[in-house]
Parts: C-alpha cells; structure tokens; sequence
C-alpha cells in the first residue's frame, strides 16, 4: 500500500494539510447492531441512515464488497445503501430535494405587488 499523500492549500498564509482517504478494507459477514437514536448505524467509518423508529433496537446487518442492508429480527429489510464513495461518510437515500415548500413565516402578502 502506498502511503497517504498529503495536500497543502496555496492560497492561506497558514498552510494547512489532510490526508487523502486510503482503500477501504471492507469485512464481509453478518453482524448485529443496535440503531442509534438518530436512526444510524456507522460502519468502516461511514453513518448510514437506517430507520429512525427502530432507534436503539438490533437489526441484523449484512455486509458484502458492493453494498449492506439493514434487516430488523423479524426479516424485514430496513434499509439497503451501497458503499459510498471513500470521503463520503454519510449515506441515505433521501435525495436532499424538497417537496417544494418553502420553509418558514410565510410570506405577509402572497400576491405580487402591483408595482411589478
């Protein structure tokens, strides 16, 4: 393996450095865990958004080369997430777009305004 490579910012006065994400060595098998009470369960240093109301209860989790799936006891699949990209380390599958309300006070007056 080669070591980490190191990236320095040009444009600081203050340089600053991190280290690139390395391969990631992904144990394959079936392993048991317990939901966090935000609806995660972390692995290989990855957050996977499982199933917020099965916070702190074990779901049954299978880990294979290309993807993992969350399955509570009772065999119902919670939650299916290929393995991200290395430097990703949240996966969901909300897409992130809104239903297309606007968040907040609504507008004072909802009608435009006779100017325009």
């Amino acid at each position: 393996m080669e070591p980490s490579l190191i990236i320095e910012s040009v444009g600081d006065s203050k340089k600053r450095s991190r280290k690139l994400p390395r391969e990631r060595v992904i144990q394959t098998g079936e392993r048991t865990r317990v939901v966090n009470n935000n609806g995660t369960i972390t692995l290989h240093g990855v957050a996977f958004q499982v199933s917020y109301p099965h916070a702190q209860q074990e779901v049954h989790v299978l880990v294979e080369q290309a993807s993992v799936t969350f399955v509570d006891l009772h065999g119902e699949i919670l939650a299916e997430h290929a393995w991200p990209p290395l430097g990703i380390r949240y996966a969901s599958k909300h897409t992130g777009q809104r239903s297309g309300k606007r968040r907040g006070r609504p507008p004072k007056n909802p009608e435009p305004s006779p100017m325009s």
